[in-house]
């Protein structure tokens, strides 16, 4: 019987807790699945799978020491819960008591101490997210389903840093960043999607340094102009239009091509001349359509701050200035004078009620960005009170119990690149009130989503599920050519590291 010839290795230095204080990489099969705490999660009773190996913390366990000489206890080095009998991550340390395999190098079998007639094993299948189970010799389990290859491995990094950040962009780049007719092109390309991409370098360029990332901006401006031209008025979307503004302004501050200037100034008029249509110095998101949107206002509000930076222009402050405090009248939850730092969707003006109370990352960025920089400039205590109650109310309803950012779980539509907008403005923000905090908050969130990667290192929009190597998503959306959600970690990633 399988189980008494395994029971009989006990004897092989059992008591001798095998790679005590050394982190290990356990992997049940050939193809190399590993021990994987599931989707990352921080949460006490998650689960223990197998999945593909992708070379992160959550793949990989430290070995600790336990009363009982006989047992050790398995720690995540990602969440640093530990692997109970139960199968799941648990606080309180479980026993494991690790029995090499005789003839079979770095082969071992796992059994919990409180249950010493059962091995770990997995469900059948060698495939990503497969459940641990417990057998014994009742299950008639064959016996190379209870072997697991045990490596000592201390080259899985421990958080994130500039090299770790470094990875997470030219995986990105790997993966989506191609050249094309003219330029290079990200993914199927698009127009919002461009623009937020583009920011992505711009990013990349404001907190490295890296001229890489200049010439990298420039190769995309000129594929985008080459299919989109320089005069943008064909688009109705304004906040389209916002967007890219945006890039251009931020690409030309940092490298001082007039190019971009010229061209997001020129395109920034035009459309807030022709969006400007309700008397209240808010924007309509879209020509044809009545509504003012979050997602309008909050951009073209940033975009204006910008251009005043740019051109020396301080009409374009007091542009943005109106602008905000048309929004702020009847987009931000105000009750009794008090800003409780949600931001909603969108207004009707025909009916004068809130369309849509929906709140979401992006939406709140901007308008913390906007909040940052019209306090920079006016000095009103108001905005700096916005700026925290923004901060603040994101912080609290757009995240899970242990910080990470949980909306958006999808990896397709405009939902994806979302919290990517965030992440500059939480940036500008922690950088002008000194809060620090605030930038290990994003290291927090990039580092979870680094820790839900897949094989090829990208990680998909939905942070806190893990990323299957197939690129496609179980509720649907193919995501292989579509850079748009995977930028998102990498945005995080980059705006917590700002130069000094």
């Amino acid at each position: 019987m399988w189980f008494a010839a395994f029971m009989s290795l006990a004897s092989l230095n059992g008591s001798a807790q095998p790679f005590a204080g050394k982190t290990i990489r356990i992997a049940l099969d050939e193809q190399g699945h590993v021990l994987t705490a599931e989707n990352s999660s921080l949460a006490a009773g998650s689960k223990v799978m197998t999945w593909s190996e992708t070379h992160v913390p959550a793949q990989r366990w430290q070995v600790e020491k336990t009363q009982d000489e006989e047992g050790i206890a398995l720690r995540n080095a990602y969440t640093g819960l530990y692997l109970h009998s139960s199968l799941t991550q648990s606080p309180t340390k479980g026993i494991w008591v690790m029995e090499p395999v005789a003839s079979k190098p770095h082969t071992f079998t796992l059994r919990p101490k409180e249950h010493p007639n059962m091995f770990l094993t997995a469900a059948p299948g060698n495939r990503d997210g497969v459940q641990l189970a417990l057998a014994g010799e009742d299950y008639k389990v064959p016996a190379c389903r209870i072997q697991w290859r045990v490596t000592e491995d201390a080259s899985i990094p421990t958080g994130l840093t500039p090299a770790v950040r470094d990875e997470m962009m030219n995986c990105w780049k790997r993966q989506y960043y191609h050249p094309a007719q003219v330029g290079h092109i990200i993914g199927k390309g698009g127009w919002w999607e461009d623009a937020e991409m583009m920011e992505i370098v711009v990013d990349a360029l404001e907190t490295t340094g890296d001229t890489c990332y200049a010439s990298m901006f420039d190769e995309l401006f000129r594929n985008f102009c080459h299919r989109n031209g320089t005069d943008w008025r064909k688009n109705n979307y304004n906040d389209d239009i916002a967007w890219m503004c945006i890039a251009c302004t931020r690409a030309y501050l940092l490298t001082g091509r007039k190019e971009y200037l010229r061209t997001a100034k020129a395109n920034f008029d035009l459309m807030y001349a022709r969006a400007d249509k309700h008397g209240d110095h808010t924007l309509i998101w879209c020509m044809g359509q009545p509504t003012t949107n979050s997602c309008i206002n909050g951009p073209a509000a940033v975009a204006a701050c910008y251009l005043a930076q740019a051109t020396g222009n301080n009409a374009y402050y007091h542009k943005a200035k109106a602008t905000y405090m048309g929004e702020r009248a009847i987009l931000y939850n105000i009750a009794d004078g008090h800003f409780n730092g949600q931001v909603y969707d969108c207004y009707d003006p025909h009916t004068r009620k809130i369309a849509n109370h929906w709140s979401s990352t992006y939406n709140q960025g901007t308008c913390l960005g906007a909040a940052c920089m019209l306090y920079a400039h006016f000095g009103d205590s108001l905005f700096r009170q916005d700026a925290d109650a923004l901060m603040e109310w994101t912080a609290s309803h757009l995240t899970d119990g242990h910080g990470i950012i949980n909306v958006c779980q999808t990896v397709r539509g405009d939902l994806t690149g979302f919290k990517g907008i965030l992440m500059r403005y939480v940036r500008n923000y922690a950088v002008l009130t000194g809060q620090t905090k605030w930038l290990q908050w994003m290291a927090a969130n990039a580092w979870h989503a680094y820790n839900n990667r897949n094989a090829k290192g990208v990680s998909m929009s939905a942070w806190v599920t893990k990323t299957p190597d197939t690129f496609c998503f179980s509720a649907g959306g193919d995501f292989r050519n579509d850079g748009v959600g995977a930028m998102t970690c990498i945005s995080a990633a980059f705006n917590a590291m700002p130069r000094p």
